[in-house]
């Protein structure tokens, strides 16, 4: 069986309550449901409160696996990433995007 599987596993977002804030999802998908071995995590990025979104590109062999906001984010943009292999990396948003957080 063929076919694209997706499965949302940690949403987190900046508690600056405006409408537009900066929320990140974690995602796994399966680029073929019968086979395992296609399955990745994927960080995605709404700039607008979750109504688009698009992949964030890590560094490459980068495996997520949990997420956080900086408690200073307003100020800091900053967006912690826990990897597979146990790192914790330290991203700034506007880096990976190109705009302000």
């Amino acid at each position: 069986m063929r076919g694209r599987v997706r499965q949302p596993l940690q949403l987190v977002y900046a508690s600056t309550g405006e409408v537009d804030r900066p929320v990140f999802l974690l995602v796994r998908t399966r680029q073929d449901i019968a086979d395992p071995s296609s399955e990745r995590l994927v960080l995605h990025r709404s700039g607008d409160g979750g109504l688009t979104w698009q992949e964030v590109r890590l560094p490459q062999g980068v495996s997520p696996t949990a997420l956080a906001i900086s408690p200073a984010f307003s100020q800091d943009g900053l967006l912690f990433v826990g990897t597979a292999d146990g790192r914790v990396l330290t991203l700034e948003v506007s880096a990976l995007t190109g705009q302000m957080p």
